[in-house]
């Protein structure tokens, strides 16, 4: 039986699981596809056989992380201020017979940084290399925590996801370069997006399917263009 746990390795069954009848299998799917590095020789036509506005439109995303995480110049610079790309929120939660805690959710994961390998809306942070986050967290502490890893470093970040605690990994991207992406004061922003414009143009804009309208529930809630 096919589960998000066990999808299978190969780009073009993966692809064909982005518009599958499970949301889980879907989302999971799109997951792994946005993680990979051997996926750019073969997405054109990975898009090409793509037959559904949903598994178009997960394409684009997985596309656009891609391209933007190959403009990050300081890649493979180690031990740099860090950053994953995240923004999260923190909540105070109460279970019957337990004390209040704090519950880390992750919001967004903004493509081309490595949250948006690890994480799906949602997911809930329990700890970070095996060293739980403090009950009472606040916002600003969990970001200090997450700014005090350094880039290069790979990190395995405790989560629940859909009501089951799970492991992730990811290794830290480097601050200057989310910076340079994100920033708005950024003169790189501009023009990093004019080029994603046109690849997304290239790759995108002649499928028969481009402009389809999608259903709001068919994709998930992360943002678009960066």
């Amino acid at each position: 039986m096919l589960t998000p746990e066990n999808l299978p390795g190969d780009l073009d069954t993966l692809a064909a699981l982005l518009d599958h009848p499970d949301p889980a299998i879907r989302r999971h799917a799109e997951l792994r596809l946005t993680g990979r590095t051997d996926l750019a020789p073969r997405l054109p036509a990975l898009v090409a056989a793509a037959d559904s506005p949903e598994a178009l439109r997960r394409l684009e995303r997985i596309a656009q992380h891609q391209f933007l995480r190959a403009l990050r110049t300081n890649a493979n610079v180690p031990n740099l201020v860090g950053a994953i790309g995240v923004a999260f929120q923190v909540a105070r939660a109460t279970k019957p017979d337990e004390p209040a805690r704090s519950v880390v959710t992750i919001r967004q994961a903004k493509p081309g940084f490595p949250g948006r390998e690890a994480f799906l809306p949602d997911d809930q942070v329990l700890a970070i290399d095996g060293e739980p986050l403090p009950p009472d967290v606040t916002q600003t502490q969990f970001r200090q925590i997450a700014q005090s890893l350094m880039s290069g470093q790979r990190h395995t970040f405790s989560i629940i996801r859909d009501g089951q605690e799970r492991e992730v990994e990811l290794v830290v991207a480097a601050a200057i370069d989310l910076e340079r992406l994100y920033d708005p004061g950024s003169e790189l922003r501009s023009i990093h997006r004019d080029a994603w414009a046109v690849r997304r143009a290239e790759l995108f804009d002649n499928h028969p399917l481009a402009g389809a309208a999608l259903k709001p529930v068919d994709v998930d809630p992360w943002p678009d263009q960066p």
